[in-house]
């Protein structure tokens, strides 16, 4: 899909109606491109895939409560499996599917300096891989964790 999505773009690029047409096919070209939105990409992914099976199964009326609860309980075991051993994995992908486009993949022990308009609460020695596994890989993973311990806590299951 990501394929047929750069073809699609760059025919736009060069043979878009307008310049404007072409400008935007090219904003949206780079911005795919661009290492932050692979790395999101490929993490959300991985979440979804832990979450799709289950909540397919999960939607389905004929589920005992005891099975729901299994299900719920895998789920929060494979994010947490991923957030303990997925990290190495993860960025291994990301990497190769860098390379199959030719998206830049920055130096992971450079320096992090956060944008302008972010927090500038945090240590200055931060690195990249700091900021893609801290700020980013395991946020996620617990924010998912979270929202699946609101919802489904012990009070809500009896």
């Amino acid at each position: 899909m990501f394929t047929a999505t750069f073809k699609v773009l760059l025919n736009i690029i060069g043979d878009g109606a307008t310049s404007a047409q072409r400008a935007e096919a090219y904003a949206a070209y780079e911005a795919l491109t661009f290492f932050d939105f692979v790395f999101i990409l490929h993490l959300i992914r991985k979440v979804f895939e832990i979450h799709d099976i289950p909540c397919q199964t999960l939607q389905q009326q004929s589920q005992d409560i005891l099975n729901s609860m299994h299900l719920v309980s895998s789920i929060e075991s494979l994010l947490q499996k991923l957030r303990d051993e997925g990290w190495n994995g993860l960025i291994v992908n990301v990497r190769s599917f860098c390379d199959s486009i030719y998206t830049p993949i920055p130096d992971s022990n450079a320096h992090y300096n956060a944008r302008k308009g972010r927090s500038h609460h945090r240590q200055d020695n931060i690195t990249l891989e700091d900021y893609y596994k801290v700020d980013i890989f395991n946020t996620i993973i617990d924010t998912q964790l979270q929202e699946l311990n609101d919802k489904f806590n012990n009070h809500t299951m009896e």
